[in-house]
């Protein structure tokens, strides 16, 4: 399993060799540093939004207490960042249905890296999930009844997948 420091030594030591690969009309599809350079560098690229999703969840857990309209603009105001920026992240890395608890994720065939680190993205992609996609809170304002289901399955997935607890 590698870390992220491993990725990015990885990615260093074989930038000349993908750069050269990579200037050739049709690079070999059987070329392994051709592709394995493609899934860590385009993974790697995710690492930076943990500082957003960080103070995103970490906002988020304070305004549970709030009125639900916050929540609502909570969800406009990270629009880009959950349905743009980290959409493919989603989609490329986080199968919902394994357990929370696994350590690690798949970049690719036979890759794996620490899950740890990716923790508060994955978590702002699922609550993310919840409001935007599955409540379309950003849409039309939820019942009374609706929000506490809401607000209930909110807390759940911030107990569960946050590791910076509210």
């Amino acid at each position: 399993m590698l870390n992220i420091s491993h990725i990015n030594e990885w990615l260093a030591d074989n930038r000349n060799e993908y750069q050269k690969l990579k200037l050739q009309e049709f690079p070999l599809h059987d070329n392994e540093v051709y592709w394995i350079y493609n899934h860590l560098d385009e993974f790697i690229k995710y690492y930076p939004y943990i500082h957003k999703c960080n103070k995103a969840v970490q906002d988020l857990g304070l305004l549970l207490q709030s009125n639900f309209s916050r929540i609502i603009k909570w969800t406009q105001v990270n629009e880009a960042l959950g349905s743009e920026q980290l959409l493919m992240f989603e989609i490329n890395y986080i199968n919902w249905n394994e357990d929370v608890s696994n350590d690690k994720i798949k970049i690719h065939k036979g890759l794996y890296t620490e899950r740890k680190p990716f923790a508060n993205i994955i978590c702002f992609c699922k609550v993310f999930q919840h409001l935007y996609w599955d409540n379309r809170i950003h849409e039309v304002e939820p019942t009374q009844s609706e929000k506490v289901k809401v607000i209930t399955e909110l807390k759940n997935i911030l107990e569960t997948y946050y590791i910076d607890k509210v």
